[in-house]
């Protein structure tokens, strides 16, 4: 079982800390393979993972993975936020709209739009 990990108010790690729940890391040591804190592209998503061990693709991918790091989008506006969660099988753990259980709880304005899979190596 993964470990939910609350993502603070005002912060912009979610990246980072779908990494950790992933790798099952603490969140200072994904930011660390990332080499990056703060909001995170793909590009950064990817070495973090592979430093910590996990092989994956360049870009993200349409089909949800079994393990993976999904993308989502908020539709509402032009802005085109986004934000990073971790996928396990069935459970979804978002530090932020999310439960310890892996269950999320979404406005309909997010989308889940990509995902990254991942693989033990």
């Amino acid at each position: 079982m993964r470990k939910w990990i609350k993502q603070k108010q005002g912060t912009k790690n979610c990246g980072a800390i779908a990494i950790a729940v992933i790798a099952k890391v603490s969140l200072k040591k994904a930011i660390e393979a990332c080499g990056t804190e703060g909001p995170m592209n793909t590009k950064d998503l990817v070495r973090g993972i592979r430093k910590l061990g996990y092989t994956c693709p360049d870009h993200c991918k349409r089909k949800r993975p079994e393990l993976g790091i999904g993308h989502l989008t908020y539709t509402a506006n032009k802005k085109n936020r986004r934000h990073w969660v971790a996928i396990d099988g069935n459970k979804t753990y978002d530090g932020f709209h999310g439960k310890p259980d892996g269950t999320v709880d979404w406005n309909k304005e997010w989308k889940l739009t990509s995902y990254l899979p991942v693989k033990k190596i």
